[in-house]
């Protein structure tokens, strides 16, 4: 029995001859025979157009192709959804997808193949084709209907789509007027193709000695991956000689994916301005159908000469004491910049103690007196930042060094700096003594010897130092000063009297300071003229001596004149008074002392040093006792050692007496450090007045007491 069905005239013919006889498959599909559908392998010999309206005359483009079967797969009629389908997944070919409809990997590996059929010109969108097979759709006529698109053999020439591949053979044709594929002999489908492009991106501009990396990538913009392709990179047309050594390799891409290869290119540290560095990647093969080899178009980085920046750190002052503050100065400077740049900076603080051990005391970022981290530099312009300050705390151990480093952290490329030291700057404030003197008395600076100065009127100063702070212990302030009054014709400077410390330009410490009427004028006492005896005349008749060494513990009480310089040493004994005029240096070598106890007014000793040159005291010198008169300078610690350092002068120097000189140089390195309060109080020199200068000494040339009781007075206490 046998049954025929005429198809759409002019579209397909399709006739189902002998159900039960035994015939060879369709040769474009190995595995399904003619009427027998593509997707469900059900035989049905009616049907009709695989594309209802077909193929429109206005598709003649990859993308309209494209869009068209892709439209008819998502909103045409159950017909043309069926024959989008059937059209996608033939044209894909072996291994014959039968997803219906496609998925999305099918649909993208279709396209690209269109797509690259479109690129190497394989396809012609109008041509006669002669064929031996056609296509239909199974349904909408009498059958099992199976909604399916099903080969049949038929022979004609019509208008159709031709898809050739590399090799100029046909791979697939679609009949334009009903959307059928077509096939004569093995229709393979269109042509697995993978496809590539490649680009090299780098920073456009780089200033000399900065690293830039160049990025070579290497795309399959197909849907099929690249199973092999040999690169190397190389400078550009347009580059001035790198040197670089090329990077090769031999690499496969997977599908919509780049490969990528770097490398790191430094420019020369004399590059000029305007100088192109351009590098690229080469491949072969660059696509699936041997096009040979491709290049990425070359990316360049352009030198450019950047500002010349530099950083700066002062401190002020350099050296400091325990309760003093220092204040450090971070600056930025920059050069050769036509228009302004921003910078960043950071200070780091370091606290280094005298065996150089560091301890970090914190960093932080720069910022501008206004408080701004981005620091903005004009023109050949600097910027002074920021100040920070230190306060020393009273428990830092003398000799350490306090430092502040700016380092400017943006940008940090070479070319930005002549060297690289420019980057970076420090300043340090060593931490030092300040050591007190303290009188007990009254102190008069001003005047002079007749002899020297025959008017008397030297306006000399009173100046020593005061601490900044309050101890953190007790609350008080320590500083040099005098327990009574403080006389002088010049200025009072950080010299406390009335047994306080001055304390900055408060009025504390300066109430019996002439002059105190103002805080911060103090002294410029008004006497017209204030003559010191220097005791010479009356001496020059005294006993000759030998200079050289002498020692006050020897002899009995007298006078001795001593023409050139002596060392001074002893222990002077009780009742024992001695004067010597040195014409000529003295230069105390050692404790000059006084017995500890005498039982009379009368058995008190008095030692008198007269010199017309200057009073040296050695550093070992612990104690003196007695009047010391130089119409020179009377030196604490001799001989200077500067700048000085706690290891010499470090030994408290006691004077119980009197001094009278036209000059003292204080010296002495002891006290005014340690962790108690008491220690950092303590002075390095103490100048006690003694009762021998009230009572009864050698200058007297009288065996009476010097003072006696005229009348008695009570008077409220002094506080």
């Amino acid at each position: 029995m046998m049954k025929r069905a005429l198809l759409a005239v002019g579209c397909a013919a399709a006739f189902l001859i002998g159900y039960g006889t035994a015939t060879a498959a369709w040769p474009g599909v190995p595995d399904r025979e003619k009427y027998y559908g593509y997707f469900y392998n059900i035989k049905d010999g009616y049907g009709d157009s695989v594309i209802s309206s077909g193929i429109p005359d206005y598709v003649d483009s990859a993308d309209e192709f494209i869009a068209f079967i892709k439209g008819q797969l998502t909103g045409g009629t159950a017909q043309d959804k069926t024959g989008a389908a059937f059209i996608i997944q033939t044209m894909l070919g072996s291994p014959w997808n039968r997803d219906k409809p496609p998925t999305s990997a099918q649909i993208y590996d279709w396209e690209s193949r269109i797509q690259a059929a479109e690129d190497k010109g394989y396809i012609t969108w109008s041509g006669n084709f002669t064929h031996s097979g056609n296509s239909y759709w199974q349904g909408g006529k009498t059958g099992t209907n199976p909604d399916d698109d099903a080969f049949y053999y038929e022979n004609g020439t019509r208008t159709s789509i031709i898809f050739m591949n590399s090799s100029g053979e046909t791979a697939y044709v679609i009949k334009r007027d009903c959307g059928n594929p077509l096939t004569y002999g093995y229709m393979p489908g269109v042509e697995v193709s993978w496809n590539t492009q490649g680009w090299t991106t780098v920073q456009s501009t780089a200033s000399p000695g900065e690293s830039v990396t160049f990025s070579h990538n290497i795309n399959d913009f197909s849907f099929t991956a690249v199973p092999s392709t040999t690169y190397y990179t190389t400078d550009g047309a347009s580059s001035a000689a790198t040197g670089m050594t090329s990077i090769t390799g031999t690499t496969s891409i997977d599908a919509y994916q780049t490969f990528q290869v770097s490398e790191t290119f430094t420019v020369p540290s004399n590059a000029a301005a305007g100088t192109k560095y351009c590098r690229h990647i080469v491949w072969n093969p660059s696509d699936a159908w041997g096009a040979g080899e491709r290049a990425s178009d070359e990316a360049c980085v352009t030198v450019v000469i950047p500002a010349k920046l530099k950083a700066a750190m002062s401190v002020s002052p350099t050296s400091m004491a325990a309760g003093d503050t220092a204040t450090f100065t971070p600056t930025i400077s920059a050069t050769t910049n036509a228009s302004p740049i921003t910078v960043n900076c950071s200070v780091k603080r370091t606290l280094y103690s005298p065996d150089g051990d560091a301890t970090d005391l914190g960093s932080q970022d720069c910022v501008t007196t206004g408080g701004s981290s981005d620091i903005v530099i004009g023109a050949g312009a600097s910027v002074v930042l920021k100040a920070n300050t230190y306060l020393a705390p009273d428990n830092v151990e003398i000799g350490s060094k306090v430092c502040d480093v700016i380092t400017i952290t943006n940008p940090t490329a070479s070319g930005y700096y002549d060297s690289a030291s420019d980057q970076t700057a420090s300043a340090c404030v060593t931490i030092a003594k300040s050591p007190y003197v303290h009188f007990i008395g009254d102190v008069w600076a001003g005047g002079g010897f007749a002899a020297i100065t025959p008017a008397c009127n030297n306006s000399a100063n009173i100046t020593t130092v005061a601490r900044s702070h309050a101890l953190s212990s007790d609350g008080t302030t320590p500083g040099s000063g005098t327990s009574f009054a403080a006389f002088a014709l010049g200025k009072v400077t950080n010299f406390g009297s009335g047994s306080a410390s001055l304390t900055s330009s408060t009025g504390i410490g300066d109430g019996l300071t002439f002059s105190n009427l103002y805080t911060n004028k103090l002294g410029y006492y008004g006497a017209s003229q204030h003559c010191i005896t220097d005791y010479t005349d009356t001496y020059e008749s005294s006993t000759a001596a030998s200079s050289g060494s002498v020692d006050v513990a020897s002899g009995s009480s007298g006078s001795w004149r001593i023409n050139g310089d002596i060392t001074l040493h002893g222990s002077i004994g009780a009742g024992i008074q001695k004067v010597y005029y040195v014409k000529g240096n003295v230069t105390v070598s050692g404790n000059v002392t006084y017995p500890a106890s005498f039982n009379a007014a009368n058995n008190m000793p008095s030692l008198v040093i007269i010199a017309t040159g200057n009073i040296y005291v050695n550093a070992d010198v612990e104690q003196m006792d007695g009047i010391f008169i130089t119409q020179g300078t009377f030196y604490t610690c001799y001989p200077k050692t500067e700048p000085a350092t706690i290891d010499i002068c470090n030994k408290q120097l006691t004077i119980n007496g009197s001094v009278i000189a036209n000059a003292v140089d204080l010296f002495r390195t002891a006290g005014a450090d340690g962790t108690t309060a008491d220690s950092q109080k303590q002075a390095a020199e103490i100048f006690s007045l003694s009762p021998e200068v009230y009572i009864d000494n050698a200058l007297n040339q009288s065996t009476s007491t010097t003072i006696t009781t005229s009348e008695v007075r009570e008077l409220p206490p002094r506080f």
